[in-house]
């Protein structure tokens, strides 16, 4: 289909497995992607299901003959639209839609009356039109979405040309808009609100230079084509979950299994249709075999949305004409769509448009195509109620998520710091809500309750203090040093949500000190400080839970790599030094560097867990082989030793213990001395004793890939050269240096030795050919040290 329709999709949770948000008025809590699940804050893995819209004129009723508004008359845009989805959100109309995919139609962005060849031609597109556009139509009918309980996949205006390649005039378009659109305060990692990259890609320039949708030159340019729009998004500092189209209007995902698009909460969107494939998806056998092919390899890595589906009898205006329900097994492309999605878990999906749903898209008729049940309609009404009918499971309060604090005189408000300034006495400040990092809190909550809250803008972790630690009325709340009781606070439930804080520090006269705003006075020009606590409104929150973290843990002896923070302060991770030739491991703040991503390769009972920035692949392991109690943690050089082994137990809630396999039966495991969290004290082996600093999450990154993490040179290698590389069977291998080589080793990705040579009296080996096809490493010892170079045999 070269011309779409584009709409706005309203989605509910799927009941097969799984958890639902519920309806109209309920919050819609930030979702995140882990593993191949979409999961909210509470850790429910969530489905959206819905219907598609698109605010304007020919899409709200022009193309029929009965438009319900036109001329650029945004009010008549925003009645109609708000009023379509108050209809599916209305319990009692039982449609139960929480999702919407909204379209950014070019109607409102392009130069009226400039000529244009389709939504595709770009050519009209007008930037300030595009800014003016997002800001009175888009945003409000998101904030509208969000108060029906609804989310938002957003794509940008248009649709993409015939053919794309990377650094193309449309690759400049999208990067245009999305680098608006990430910067956004209403969009930048507003609760309800994803990005959908682009619409139905066609042909792509592959790597090798022809034009085309479905070889894994073209998956590779289309990672080129998206990776960098997907990196610019995240600089913005929007972490919205980001849904990737594919190619071929689509339909065409397998390459992806092969290179996927990097970072963090990646999801794929798809589109279905009964003649997609060139064939006849009513058959199930076909439409089996087609979503095995095109959409499982996505499916089995992440979650997908499809965000466009209709189907009905030759007679009825859909898109997917000839596509009747028919029966799950049998003949039908509805009911085995549908089958497939249920057996797959985590699909999302949506009818294109809500003349789908409701007859001619009128907000005061009944079900569409006259309620024929081989239509799409029907069904869907049916099944949307099916997958509706289980509440998710609520969790209010959590260690070590994060936060948003509102302020209860006002839902708009919350609490800031000022200009996100991480300094020692930095205000805290009421604000309006954009979502920035200076307006969100990673709380923890130590063993006797109290909380602490440091600052997501903080890179020292600086945390909510009492100015001076003084516990006097007036006393400011500021950015400072944790560690004390005027760090801590005690939360009181008023009921309906609402909290009191109170400071640990030391009680008023009265025992009733609270938090406050000076003057309860909202525009940002007072701060927040300590009062006597009235019951006031400027003198209660709300604690909006924005992000917690779920390990992805292997449960199919999977190579994948992972953080490892400590439960006693998430901004810690375990980490690697080099400390006089010898390795030392330590808690330091998270850089996401190599030292600090750990390569997991898991058996029925025991891990390894190797540093990223280990070129020879040596475990964490037991300095000295030793299992006393105080012994120091090191990278081993024995791959086998049981002291390069752990065993990872589940605490539940997401934490686990790390006991070493060596000394199981005295339960000692991976501490820090003291509990010291400055980075100064090593990791150590002690008994376990539920301590925080003894407890962790792991937290997945990404699969393995030898020849992406495999260093290819260290220092001092422009001296030597090793030709072929890669080598093939029958192909000497030739190593020149300028400098002295006194032996040769090849280790395996596991850091083991497969070949040792030290007579080096030639400089030819004919041996390593006789490896199995794989990465390896050439470690040599020459006169200027020892010296590494990556080695593929073919």
């Amino acid at each position: 289909m070269y011309y779409r329709l584009v709409v706005i999709f309203i989605f509910i949770l799927c009941g097969y497995g799984f958890r639902i948000i519920a309806m109209p008025d309920d919050a819609t809590p930030p979702l995140q992607v882990n593993g191949r699940y979409l999961q909210d804050p509470c850790g429910n893995q969530v489905l959206l299901h819905g219907v598609a819209m698109t605010p304007s004129p020919w899409f709200n009723g022009c193309a029929q003959g009965d438009c319900r508004w036109e001329n650029y008359d945004v009010q008549g845009c925003l009645d109609y639209n708000t009023a379509v989805m108050d209809k599916f959100t209305n319990a009692e109309e039982g449609w139960h839609l929480n999702y919407v995919r909204l379209h950014i139609d070019p109607y409102w962005s392009n130069t009226p009356g400039q000529a244009t060849e389709g939504e595709n031609d770009i050519s009209a597109f007008d930037f300030d039109r595009f800014v003016s556009a997002v800001d009175n139509v888009i945003v409000p009918l998101i904030q509208h979405a969000q108060s029906r309980g609804m989310y938002v996949i957003l794509r940008p205006p248009g649709v993409c040309p015939h053919e794309i390649a990377v650094g193309d005039a449309y690759h400049d378009y999208l990067k245009t808009v999305w680098r608006h659109l990430a910067d956004h305060p209403d969009l930048r990692n507003a609760d309800n609100v994803m990005f959908e990259l682009a619409n139905e890609p066609v042909h792509i320039k592959g790597t090798n230079g022809e034009y085309g949708s479905n070889t894994q030159s073209h998956f590779d340019a289309l990672k080129l084509f998206f990776q960098p729009i997907v990196d610019m998004i995240r600089e913005k500092g929007a972490n919205n979950v980001l849904w990737i189209p594919g190619s071929g209007y689509q339909s065409h995902y397998k390459g992806f299994a092969n290179n996927p698009i990097e970072g963090n909460n990646i999801a794929y969107a798809v589109h279905i249709y009964p003649g997609y494939w060139g064939q006849d998806n009513n058959d199930p056998t076909i439409f089996r075999d087609n979503w095995n092919e095109n959409i499982k390899p996505v499916a089995d890595f992440a979650p997908i949305a499809i965000t466009e589906i209709d189907w009905a009898p030759e007679e009825y205006p859909v898109w997917g004409k000839g596509g009747v329900t028919g029966t799950a097994g049998e003949w039908g492309f509805g009911a085995n769509f549908k089958a497939l999605a249920d057996e797959s878990g985590n699909v999302s999906w949506n009818l294109l448009s809500p003349e789908n749903l409701i007859d001619s898209g009128y907000v005061d008729r009944g079900i569409a195509y006259n309620e024929d049940l081989e239509a799409c309609a029907l069904p869907v009404y049916n099944w949307f109620q099916e997958y509706a009918t289980e509440e998710p499971d609520h969790c209010d309060r959590y260690h070590d998520a994060v936060y948003e604090i509102e302020l209860g005189a006002d839902a708009s408000q919350v609490v800031e710091l000022a200009n996100g300034q991480d300094t020692n006495g930095a205000a805290l400040v009421p604000a309006q809500r954009n979502n920035s990092n200076s307006q969100r809190w990673r709380a923890q909550i130590d063993e006797e309750g109290y909380w602490s809250f440091i600052s997501m803008s903080s890179e020292s972790d600086r945390v909510i203090v009492l100015q001076g630690a003084e516990t006097s009325v007036g006393t400011a709340l500021v950015l400072g040093e944790g560690g004390g009781d005027h760090a801590l606070w005690e939360l009181t439930d008023l009921g309906d949500g609402l909290v009191q804080f109170r400071t640990k520090a030391a009680a008023l006269s009265d025992g009733m000190e609270s938090w406050g705003v000076e003057d309860c006075n909202l525009d940002g020009s007072r701060a927040l400080q300590v009062q006597e606590f009235v019951d006031g409104a400027c003198q209660t929150f709300r604690l909006n839970l924005k992000e917690t973290f779920y390990p992805y843990i292997p449960t199919d002896h999977s190579d994948e790599i992972y953080e490892i923070e400590f439960r006693s302060n998430a901004l810690k991770v375990l980490s690697v030094k080099q400390e006089n030739g010898t390795y030392k491991v330590y808690p330091e703040s998270r850089k996401a560097a190599d030292n600090q991503r750990w390569r997991v390769i898991s058996t029925d009972e025991y891990w390894q867990f190797i540093p990223l920035s280990s070129y020879s692949g040596r475990p964490l392991a037991l300095e000295g082989g030793s299992i006393e109690a105080g012994s120091h943690m090191t990278l081993g050089e024995d791959a086998n030793a049981p002291t390069s082994y752990w065993k990872v137990v589940d605490l539940g809630n997401g934490y686990h213990q790390i006991i070493s396999k060596a000394a199981i039966e005295e339960y000692r495991g991976v501490d820090v001395e003291n509990c010291d969290m400055s980075g100064d004290s090593p990791v150590q082996l002690t008994e376990y004793s539920g301590e925080l600093c003894q407890q962790f999450r792991l937290h997945y990154i990404k699969d393995y890939d030898p020849e992406e993490y495999v260093l290819d040179a260290e220092q001092g290698m422009n001296s030597l050269n090793i030709y072929p590389n890669p080598i093939t069977s029958g192909t000497e291998l030739l190593i020149t240096s300028e400098v002295g080589i006194a032996s040769v080793t090849v280790l395996n990705m596991n850091g083991q030795e497969v070949y040792i040579q030290t007579d080096m009296s030639t400089r030819k080996w004919k041996d390593v050919l006789n490896l199995k096809a794989g990465v390896y490493i050439l470690k040599l010892a020459t006169s200027e040290g020892m010296q590494t170079q990556k080695l593929i045999v073919r």
